[in-house]
């Protein structure tokens, strides 16, 4: 590792999880399946020591850089690095281009923050966007949100379940709306696989990644995505944190060792918080979301399905009952999509609570109960003679 004085007089080695904040976090290896192996890795400049091309290069300008630096590196020589004075977004795409619907794949990026010469009195958080499109738009997207306090180089991880209509994956690296540096070094994007076969959903007809809550790196579930509906998980996340807290707990979960966990802490300010999973849902399908909640305090919770058209115009909301403070209690909902035109609209299952207090969720479970039949084939043409 290569880090000049502009980083050792800048940076504190303090890792915490990708939903920020957390005070006396211990630092843990990743809970993985033992089946599942890395595949290679199809990212064609992970350390960045060639030139980006001017496809992968975001806005820029006086405020906003985004260019490879040779003065502070995780490996090798070169890094990327992504510089706001402005506040304004900056970003860079990491990576675009096709993935294999429905299977399993892991984004791996190392990342290291700093203020100077950017006049922040906070270091910016990397956020990673991972956004899959299909035939007629976009079928699911995901965020990661990594560290708010400067850190040495640090790693930043998940695992994506590619909907099954998805097509092509383009990831973007991104200070967004804040100001600072981040430098970015050693990506990683690969397949998993079960032997030698890619790793698919999970074979029992669970939709969901990780619906057990039980596989993830430091605070951080994989799969999962922290938000709230007052203010956004990157633009104010320092101001949000103090009002609400995101966690993986390990507060009596319902089975195993982790659930989902919110807190709430001034509802004035964050009436709802949420943890979500993006997904996809075909046309003309009956579905059952389910799971298991709890909640304390004045706090409670419902489950639901947020259904987007591919161009993000409209929009089907399915909600479970909500749960309110006392033990673990079963909820669920079935819905049937419409008949849409073409193929699967994306989608996102959230975990939704308000109040002051906290509220869990574990072990949820999205499946299909019927389809549509397939058309049937068309009858032949007589044959003439």
């Amino acid at each position: 590792m290569r880090i000049t004085s502009l980083l050792t007089v800048a940076l504190v080695v303090t890792v915490i999880g990708a939903a920020g904040g957390q005070e006396g976090v211990q630092t843990a290896e990743p809970t993985l399946p033992g089946e599942f192996t890395e595949g290679e890795n199809i990212i064609i400049n992970p350390s960045f020591e060639e030139e980006l091309g001017p496809e992968q290069m975001g806005p820029a300008g006086p405020e906003l850089e985004v260019a490879r630096d040779d003065t502070c590196s995780s490996e090798g020589d070169w890094s990327l690095r992504l510089t706001s004075k402005s506040g304004r977004t900056v970003s860079a795409v990491l990576y675009q281009g096709a993935v294999q619907p429905g299977t399993m794949v892991r984004l791996a990026v190392k990342y290291a923050t700093s203020t100077l010469d950017t006049g922040a009195g906070d270091p910016p958080a990397p956020s990673i966007w991972v956004r899959f499109d299909g035939e007629k738009g976009v079928v699911g997207e995901s965020y990661l949100v990594g560290s708010y306090d400067a850190a040495d180089w640090s790693e930043l991880q998940a695992d994506f379940l590619a909907p099954p209509d998805a097509a092509t994956a383009c990831i973007q690296l991104q200070v967004f709306r804040q100001t600072g540096t981040v430098w970015f070094d050693e990506a990683r994007l690969v397949p998993l696989l079960r032997g030698e076969e890619p790793a698919t959903q999970t074979p029992d007809g669970n939709l969901l990644y990780n619906a057990d809550m039980e596989l993830g790196t430091l605070d951080q579930p994989h799969g999962w995505s922290p938000g709230s509906l007052k203010s956004g998980i990157h633009s104010q996340w320092l101001q949000y944190e103090r009002q609400g807290k995101h966690t993986w707990s390990e507060t009596q979960p319902h089975s195993g060792g982790r659930c989902l966990q919110c807190q709430i802490q001034d509802p004035a300010r964050i009436p709802y918080i949420f943890w979500t999973q993006h997904t996809s849902l075909r046309p003309n399908t009956t579905y059952r979301l389910s799971g298991w909640l709890r909640a304390e305090g004045q706090s409670s919770a419902n489950l639901q399905v947020n259904v987007y058209e591919s161009r993000g115009l409209e929009r089907e909301v399915y909600r479970s009952g909500y749960v309110g403070a006392g033990p673990w209690r079963s909820k669920d909902v079935t819905f049937t999509t419409p008949a849409w035109d073409g193929a699967g609209r994306p989608a996102y299952v959230a975990v939704v609570g308000g109040k002051a207090g906290s509220f869990y969720a574990d072990d949820l479970r999205l499946e299909v109960v019927s389809a549509a039949p397939a058309p049937a084939p068309a009858p032949d043409a007589p044959v003439a003679f």
